[in-house]
């Protein structure tokens, strides 16, 4: 039985009621060595739960294999976490969604087949995937059953998992498939011993028994209030939670929106609060870099400077958790919409008190008076900040005393007897406890301490906004001026030139040391820089191409991140151009024709994989280097196999094909196709629309149809079905008289049935639609393709030569190539970027371990790891145009 229940007024452990106030952090995407630090960063801003992520690609990247080791060890992350006083939610998946390339799913699944040779459909009650799942599950939970709360002791370290998220964003209405899906993985997730209680994010396309429904939303989302507000009638038993999204994007909106959420009654959650880097994971189809950026923490677990009110607001919903939890949603008024140009008065009550949240209005960045009037009539003056405040009325105080009023927000309660409030500067604060009034003076814009004074049974802390988004505190004293803590809990200062104040339960003020941020950049002052050029693998010549027995995918040549090298033998009649077709999947492939770049293909750029080149006659050896990236992270086409995992087929224009459009056709299911379609819901319906090709075919040879679209649809052949086609999908199929049902020696017609909304793309899908018989196929033949890792060079084959003197001008070498530099001790600092703005694009490595993909134009700065060794050690950068890497900076 478990120790997690849930009711509309939230989360109870252990009959102790727990206030989420979440933050998002990817262990998946921060370095073991900065877990702790990092978590300890997040609960001194204030939060008291991190929902992180179990991307099942980045444990079980061989199918069977599953790892829990180094940055895989889930389970020392989730008592990490218990260790800084966090509760955990935890995305077991098996769809994680974003940022994840294929939203987790490993790689692999592309290449699973069941009984009759069929790939399983994914994210849906496919037994073959399933089967997958379970055996995935069954070695998580063994390791972090036992994380669960235990039925003694009180707070995270007695076991941190408060909850559990299954799959993410099934954005689809159709009841009996996501019945049947659901039904399946938490039925499996109950067997494996999985007793907390079960989130989802599915937008409230699916009413599932047994789990609570969280809402996703934007923090510039006008109706965010609006919406948090409804949660209590849509889901009137359950807890409300909000997960805010684009706070990275929009760190300065984040702290407000935070408020909106707790003034509706919700409990927010930080999507994307704490940076991180893609080193064994692969970032989704939208996102061009492997950095992912945080809205609270940056890469090196500093705050972010722009949503520093962010803490206000999180150290005051978990300081007065219990006041929140008291609250009664049916209970409150109407009110007028936030975003009004006038502030906006929220007021709730319930058992535990009265709270007041004063909102801004609209392009409000003032401090504003108002006079407000409590309800036995008493005035309350304050000035309501324009980033948002609060005052409470009637709050008990951990049973030392009770708050009467206060006419400034406070923000936590430390130790029992530390009372931590802020006001606007150089106004007056009121607090009325157990019936005396204390008043005392705001401190001023830019002065050092807060204000301190004994009252009754507390000390009150008065602090400026400023200081108020810089306090962090040890559980008993409290500290002013912090921009985190370290890994043992010691606050650390982050405002240039600013000493930590830390004052005492006995009111006791101690000034202690002085932040000294860095934000130079200086050259790798000290690196000598040896390059090898890879000319052999372009033309083909290596020695580290071994010969397969024919296309692989990169996942089955053993590729688990970076790139890899094919060497396919063309042989050619005649001289001329010929439209060739490379495999499509989530990679991007650079090609080069007798050892010279003639294309590149990226997935991510809508390509169907197909262009013209002009091949001389005879033997022509051709070199695709091949980077394997992240597919989208939603959707049902997710995994798809990748590298050359089929043949390179030529292509030549099929004649006499006819299009037409009818305009007038019934309906039809799309459901019919499978049960898993994006924002479809049940009962509905395909356009009216009818798009067909006609064709006569009489050889064997098969066909290859393009388009350069990706639109949502269902396909059929001669009106039998076989398939859809979906906006993040591939770009074309193949039609063989041997493998697609239905296809005739003859006449055929092609139709294509738009779902409903989708008639202009499908237009354009007509306009650029070509369909090609495949004249030749390239790489079947015994011997004909060769596979090489894209390792760094061991000397055996390549060897570094040294690069001498300054960087010269000009033009990379459009050759890739290796760079490789010995760091000394003391040239890396805790906070240190590696420059690489005058680089392309590829890969580093740190004594062999990824630190991540670079693209110069989009994000030029790598984070480095902490933890390096303090001796030497080595850095290899790998760059698709070979560039120089003498300009590389620390910085």
């Amino acid at each position: 039985m478990t120790e997690v229940s849930i009711d509309s007024r939230g989360f109870a452990v252990r009959n102790r009621r727990v206030q989420v106030v979440g933050a998002r952090m990817e262990y998946a995407l921060v370095d073991p060595a900065d877990w702790l630090g990092r978590l300890q960063s997040l609960r001194a801003a204030g939060f008291n739960t991190v929902v992180t992520s179990v991307p099942w690609s980045a444990h079980e990247r061989r199918r069977g294999l599953p790892e829990f080791e180094g940055q895989a060890d889930v389970a020392r992350f989730i008592g990490a976490a218990a260790e800084a006083g966090l509760w955990v939610i935890l995305r077991v998946g098996p769809n994680v969604g974003a940022p994840y390339g294929g939203g987790g799913l490993p790689p692999w699944l592309a290449d699973l087949e069941d009984e009759s040779g069929r790939m399983p459909l994914q994210r849906e009650a496919d037994p073959a995937f399933l089967e997958a799942v379970t055996d995935w599950w069954s070695a998580l939970f063994e390791r972090i059953r036992d994380l669960q709360p235990a039925t003694e002791g009180d707070g995270p370290e007695a076991g941190p998992l408060l909850a559990a998220q299954v799959e993410h964003e099934w954005a689809c209405g159709n009841e009996d498939g996501g019945r049947a899906y659901f039904g399946e993985l938490i039925h499996r997730l109950r067997e494996l011993g999985l007793t907390v209680p079960l989130l989802t994010t599915n937008g409230f396309w699916q009413e599932l028994e047994g789990t609570t429904e969280c809402w996703v939303d934007h923090v510039d989302e006008p109706e965010l209030f609006a919406n948090a507000r409804q949660l209590h009638v849509v889901q009137p038993d359950a807890p409300r939670l909000v997960h805010l999204r684009g706070g990275a994007d929009h760190p300065g909106r984040l702290g407000r929106a935070m408020q909106e959420i707790l003034a509706a009654g919700a409990m927010p959650i930080v999507d994307d609060a704490v940076a991180g880097v893609h080193r064994r994971t692969f970032p989704g189809t939208d996102s061009p870099t492997s950095v992912v950026p945080g809205s609270v923490l940056d890469h090196h677990g500093r705050r972010v400077e722009a949503s520093a009110d962010v803490s206000r607001v999180a150290r005051f919903a978990r300081g007065f958790g219990s006041l929140l939890a008291g609250l009664d949603p049916a209970l409150d008024l109407p009110v007028v919409r936030p975003g009004s140009e006038a502030h906006v008065l929220v007021p709730r009550s319930g058992t535990a008190g009265g709270l007041l949240h004063l909102l801004p209005g609209s392009g409000r960045s003032r401090d504003v008076e108002q006079h407000l009037l409590t309800r036995e009539g008493r005035s309350l003056n304050t000035h309501a900040l324009g980033s948002g405040s609060w005052c409470l009325t009637e709050t008990n105080l951990g049973g030392r005393g009770r708050l009467d009023r206060a006419n400034v927000p406070l923000l936590d309660l430390v130790g029992g007897r530390i009372l931590v409030a802020f006001g606007s500067p150089s106004t007056t604060a009121r607090f009325a406890i157990d019936g005396s009034e204390l008043e005392m003076q705001v401190p001023a814009t830019g002065a050092a301490r807060p204000e301190v004074a004994e009252f009754r049974n507390f000390l009150v802390v008065l602090c400026t906004p400023a200081m108020a988004d810089t306090v962090v505190d040890d559980g008993s004293s409290v500290w002013v001026w912090a921009d985190h803590v370290d890994d043992e809990g010691r606050p650390v200062a982050g405002i240039r030139g600013r000493s930590l104040v830390r004052i005492d339960p006995e009111g006791g003020i101690e000034t202690v040391g002085t932040a000294t941020r860095s934000r130079s950049r200086r050259p790798a002052a000290g690196l000598d820089w040896s390059r090898v050029i890879l000319d052999q693998d372009v033309d083909g010549s290596s020695d580290r191409f071994a010969t397969l027995n024919g296309p692989a995918s990169l996942v089955e040549c053993g590729i688990r991140s970076g790139y890899g090298w094919y060497r396919i033998d063309l042989a050619t009649r005649t001289a001329g151009r010929r439209t060739l077709r490379f495999p499509e999947g989530p990679h991007r492939l650079v090609i080069f024709l007798n050892g010279r770049q003639v294309a590149e293909l990226d997935h991510r750029e809508g390509s169907a994989f197909t262009t013209t080149l002009n091949l001389p006659k005879g033997d022509n050896v051709m070199t695709v280097l091949a980077e394997l990236t992240g597919g989208a992270h939603d959707g049902n086409s997710q995994v798809l196999r990748s590298g050359i995992h089929s043949a390179i087929e030529t292509l030549a224009p099929l004649k006499d094909v006819a299009t037409a459009v009818d305009r007038d056709v019934p309906p039809i299911d799309p459901f019919e196709s499978r049960s898993f379609i994006p924002e479809a819901s049940h009962g509905d319906r395909s356009s009216n629309v009818a798009h067909s090709w006609t064709f006569t075919h009489r050889r064997r040879t098969p066909l290859r149809f393009t388009h350069e679209s990706g639109i949502r649809g269902t396909w059929f052949l001669n009106d039998r079905l076989i398939g859809r086609s979906e906006e993040s999908g591939l770009r074309s199929f193949r039609l063989c008289r041997d493998s697609v049902e239905g296809m005739k020696q003859g006449r055929n017609v092609l139709v294509f049935r738009p779902d409903s909304g989708m008639e202009k793309t499908a237009a354009a899908v007509l306009r650029s639609s070509k369909l090609h018989e495949i004249t030749e196929e390239h790489g079947l033949e015994d011997g004909t393709i060769a596979f090489s890792t894209c390792a760094a060079p061991d000397g055996l084959i390549h060897r570094f030569v040294p690069l001498s003197g300054r960087r010269k001008k000009g033009p990379p070498s459009k050759v890739p190539a290796w760079s490789r530099a010995a760091v000394g001790s003391g040239q890396v600092r805790a906070t240190t970027n590696l420059d690489l703005s005058g680089m392309s694009r590829g890969v580093v490595y740190i004594n062999g371990r990824p630190i991540g993909a670079y693209h110069a134009e989009n994000t030029p700065l790598l984070p480095v790891p902490t933890g390096l060794p303090d001796e030497e050690f080595t850095i290899d950068v790998f760059d698709e145009l070979g560039a120089d890497p003498r300009g590389i900076a620390l910085a």
